[in-house]
Formats: C-alpha cells, sequence, structure tokens
C-alpha cells in the first residue's frame, strides 16, 4: 500500500476559502458533487477540493488572500505538488486551524 501523501484537511463548513499564493488557476473540475481549483504558482500547484463552489475559470490570476471558492458542508483538502507529482507539507501556507493526514 501506498503511504499517504502530505496535505491537510481543513474544517470548512460555511467558510469562504483564501488562495496562499498568488498565482493562474490551471484547472477548475468537479468530482462526484463537489469542485476543486488549482492553482500555479510558480513551480508549484496549490490544490484546494472538497469545495461547494469556486469563483474563478482556467487562467484567471488570483492574488493571495483572495476569495476563489466556498465549502459549505465539510473540510477542505488541500495539497501542494510540483509537475512531476512530488508532494510538499503545505502547513507553511495555512493560517487556519488543519487536520493533517496521518500515516497509517
Amino acid at each position: 500500500m501506498e503511504p499517504p501523501k502530505p496535505g491537510a484537511y481543513i474544517r470548512g463548513v460555511d467558510s469562504i476559502v483564501l488562495a496562499a499564493k498568488d498565482g493562474i488557476v490551471a484547472a477548475v473540475f468537479t468530482i462526484g458533487d463537489l469542485s476543486a481549483v488549482m492553482i500555479l504558482s510558480g513551480k508549484r500547484f496549490y490544490t484546494y477540493s472538497d469545495l461547494d463552489s469556486v469563483l474563478f475559470s482556467k487562467g484567471e490570476s488570483v492574488k493571495a488572500g483572495m476569495c476563489i471558492g466556498v465549502s459549505r458542508r465539510r473540510r477542505i483538502d488541500f495539497t501542494v505538488t510540483n509537475k512531476n507529482d512530488r508532494y510538499f507539507w503545505p502547513d507553511q501556507y495555512l493560517d487556519c486551524r488543519t487536520e493533517f493526514k496521518k500515516s497509517k
């Protein structure tokens, strides 16, 4: 079994989601009835998933601290990766209460 990837779960009931870094929206996609947004900043992708709505479209610029989406029902899954799919611990980008994914 593959070990869990570094990431953070952010409690997001009735919460706005703010961009961690300046960047360009690289992708917006749906997973079931929820949405996700991936922002490219420099050489890293900042991905926010399990969102109820995303406020930007692919190709748009975002600034750190801008509202990029809304989470009404559950936690937000936040990950930081590079183009080679290497994961980075996201704690340095968070200014909120988080629940880090734990190894089994």
